[in-house]
């Protein structure tokens, strides 16, 4: 990427920080180590995989490169981030690119059809749309499906485990530049409580 390209990136970042929760897209070390969460989980099955808030595609990029059967579908709601993903990914033909909310993935699947739902949004931020979106991910997802997130704060993992999974594995911790931590937690469905009533 170039010094223009980056500059760019950031502008587009601090214009809508409100929607991404950050000022840059996570590093390529992050985005790896959510790629091998996914590789170690499935034998090379065939898999739905949904990003919520895909950013410029970095996550995106390395899911179809990594995944080439993989039904990929992208939901980026900013018009220019969709604009980015089509440029990056005209050569793939696993990937769906969305321009909508992740709310609408409410209506968008039935339940159990989704193995792997990726998420680096604020969800913690979002109040109760926020809540709403993780109960209906927990819905959709396959008996076996996980839910991935890279986040900044850890009231975000609080919110997931408190209103939808009792446990949480957290991946990695890192330090990047800007100096902030980013954790990487994974959550599998099969680890859901009798009662998931939003509150």
């Amino acid at each position: 990427m170039t010094i223009r390209q980056k500059r760019n990136e950031f502008r587009t970042f601090t214009k809508n920080v409100r929607e991404t929760g950050a000022i840059f897209a996570l590093p390529p070390h992050i985005v790896d180590e959510i790629t091998a969460i996914i590789a170690n989980q499935y034998d090379n099955r065939p898999l739905r995989i949904i990003e919520l808030g895909a950013w410029p595609g970095n996550i995106t990029t390395a899911l179809c490169k990594n995944f080439p059967t993989a039904d990929i579908i992208a939901y980026e709601i900013n018009a220019d981030f969709c604009n980015i993903l089509r440029n990056k990914l005209h050569e793939y033909n696993n990937i769906s690119i969305r321009q909508q909310s992740a709310e609408d993935i409410i209506t968008d699947y039935n339940n159990d059809t989704v193995d792997v739902f990726i998420s680096t949004l604020p969800l913690s931020t979002m109040w109760i749309v926020g809540n709403i979106i993780l109960k209906a991910c927990h819905e959709k997802l396959v008996e076996d499906g996980m839910f991935i997130t890279a986040q900044y704060r850890t009231t975000q993992n609080q919110k997931i485990e408190h209103y939808i999974w009792p446990q949480v594995t957290f991946k990695k911790k890192w330090t990047f530049f800007p100096p902030v931590k980013v954790k990487i937690s994974s959550f599998e469905k099969t680890w859901q409580t009798k009662n998931t009533n939003m509150h």
